[in-house]
């Protein structure tokens, strides 16, 4: 089924579009869910609550073109997915502290070795799940949901400087990680 009738019926309430969008997206958006919260439990949760506000907001939803639709559900995943860190009282990473020595636009973890880029996905996505919170949400919406500084300040109600400073640590973290992974003979 295309996405554009898959809208349509969704639109208009019909069950059978609803399981077909959950069978087709659910993967990729538990993925979403995954980078924010860190227990698969949570995650599973965080799915379902998404889903349900998917389903309630589709009314609203204004499709745009061809992936327009995953776009607009991955952003609600995300939203319910800091919600649900919040609910959960997992926010110490709205107070963590700003980190001196910040450069205004930090470069993306970068190394000689030509071997970086064969460090398996699954090990470098458990170096962003060691991440402190804070760091790995900023770095999580900078990255994958590509979100300027402006927009994570402004969904995680801090300031711009708070979200460069995480972004920062987290990228001198992951290097200081890829270094050690690459060190020690994976």
């Amino acid at each position: 089924m295309k996405e554009e009738e898959l809208v349509s019926l969704c639109r208009q309430g019909d069950r059978a579009a609803f399981a077909a969008l959950f069978r087709e997206y659910s993967p990729v958006l538990m993925g979403v869910c995954r980078r924010y919260t860190v227990q698969e439990e949570d995650s599973r949760e965080v799915l379902q609550e998404g889903f349900e506000k998917i389903i309630e907001g589709f009314s609203r939803f204004e499709y745009r073109g061809e992936g327009s639709l995953r776009a607009w559900m991955s952003r609600v995943m995300m939203n319910r997915s800091l919600a649900y860190m919040k609910k959960k009282r997992r926010t110490e990473y709205l107070n963590e502290p700003l980190y001196d020595n910040l450069i205004e636009d930090p470069v993306m973890v970068e190394s000689d070795d030509p071997e970086t880029g064969h460090i398996p996905e699954e090990v470098m996505m458990g170096f962003i799940m060691n991440l402190p919170p804070g760091c790995r949400t900023v770095l999580n919406m900078y990255l994958f949901e590509e979100l300027d500084h402006s927009e994570i300040a402004e969904t995680l109600n801090i300031s711009k400087e708070a979200t460069a400073a995480r972004l920062y640590r987290a990228r001198t973290l992951l290097k200081g990680m890829i270094g050690n992974y690459l060190k020690n003979g994976k």
